[in-house]
C-alpha cells in the first residue's frame, strides 16, 4: 500500500504537467469576432491535480516513516 501511494503520486504529478502542457500546445487565439479562445479549463484541472500529488505524496512520505506496527 505505501507503494501505491507513491505510484499515485507520480501518476497525478504527470497528469498535472500534461494537462499544463496541453494547454500550452494548444494556445489561444482571437477569433473575428474578438473573441478569446483558450482551453482554460485545463488550468484548474492541472491545480486541482497538483494539489492532489501533493497531498497524497506527503502522506505517502509520512507513512513511509512510520512504524511498521500502524
Amino acid at each position: 500500500m505505501k507503494k501505491n501511494l507513491g505510484r499515485l503520486s507520480l501518476v497525478l504529478l504527470g497528469s498535472s504537467l500534461g494537462g499544463l502542457l496541453a494547454f500550452r500546445l494548444i494556445g489561444s487565439h482571437v477569433d473575428s469576432k474578438g473573441v478569446l479562445r483558450e482551453p482554460f479549463f485545463l488550468l484548474p484541472i492541472s491545480v486541482l491535480l497538483a494539489d492532489a500529488e501533493a497531498a497524497t505524496g506527503i502522506t505517502a512520505i509520512v507513512w513511509r516513516q512510520a512504524p511498521d506496527r500502524l
